[in-house]
């Protein structure tokens, strides 16, 4: 009886999401419909989906994978931050998706024209990334290794699902390879997107050389949970130690972050004219 109500309230819970998502606001009853359907398939066939995320691109929803559920529910899922992808990615242009999981973002930015490497260290997850590129016929190159500020190895937990994270000392975990940031553009300029679990720090260390040369033209990243001054405050110092200044994205693109405690998503450019 309690697994069942905690399903319904689950279900009431994201159809009132699709309901106030602005990537429905135009489509609110038939998405609504659509993620009934697709509850309902799950839950008695216990089947993936194929769903569309962008205008073009596919891939593969399952129930019990809340990334891959998102584009299904709203397309695209991180409304603002996607939007802004697709203003400032040209045909050739090279990003970088550190943390891809199951590939939404590095599929629409495959869309967009950019030449793309998704980056997933999860062997849970990174099947499903592979399976959505072969869906597609995209420039989408997948890396399984972490990233870090130095090459080496670590250990990566295994039972948090799509919040899997490098592990902490005395945790156990799988054996990752992990690499840098410098190393996988090797001089190039690219676009960045960080979702790595509260390892963004690293990553970034790992990117020295190509922060120092302005190469990264642009980074999205999560960086400070709410509330998390500390937290937000050294990534503050971090960027301006090599001249990059904040944005937070929303309907009119990207304007200054002012409001450093509310944590969430964060841009990040170079100061001065776009290069």
């Amino acid at each position: 009886m309690r697994r069942a109500l905690a399903s319904i309230r689950e279900a009431v819970q994201i159809l009132q999401l699709v309901w106030t998502h602005p990537a429905n606001q135009d489509r609110r009853v038939r998405q609504v419909w659509r993620a009934i359907c697709y509850q309902a398939r799950g839950r008695l066939l216990g089947k993936p989906t194929l769903t569309r995320i962008g205008e073009r691109s596919l891939m593969w929803a399952r129930l019990h994978e809340p990334s891959s559920s998102k584009p299904l529910y709203f397309n695209p899922p991180d409304y603002y931050e996607m939007l802004e992808w697709r203003r400032w990615l040209s045909r050739g242009d090279l990003f970088i998706d550190v943390g891809a999981n199951v590939g939404y973002y590095s599929l629409w930015a495959a869309e967009c024209g950019a030449r793309v490497v998704a980056i997933e260290p999860s062997s849970h997850t990174v099947w499903q990334l592979r399976a959505n590129v072969a869906l597609n016929e995209y420039d989408i190159t997948v890396l399984e290794c972490a990233m870090g500020a130095s090459p080496g190895v670590a250990r990566l937990t295994t039972d948090e699902g799509p919040m899997n994270r490098l592990a902490l000392p005395g945790e156990e975990g799988e054996e990752v390879t992990l690499t840098t940031l410098d190393l996988v553009l090797d001089g190039r300029s690219a676009y960045v997107k960080v979702d790595v679990e509260t390892a963004e720090l690293a990553v970034l260390m790992g990117a020295h050389e190509s922060l120092l040369d302005k190469r990264l033209q642009l980074i999205q990243m999560e960086w400070a949970r709410p509330g998390d001054m500390d937290s937000a405050n050294r990534f503050v110092e971090f960027f301006q130690a090599y001249d990059y200044e904040l944005f937070r994205a929303g309907p009119g693109g990207l304007s200054p972050a002012a409001d450093l405690d509310r944590g969430g998503e964060i841009f990040v450019k170079p100061i001065g004219p776009r290069r």
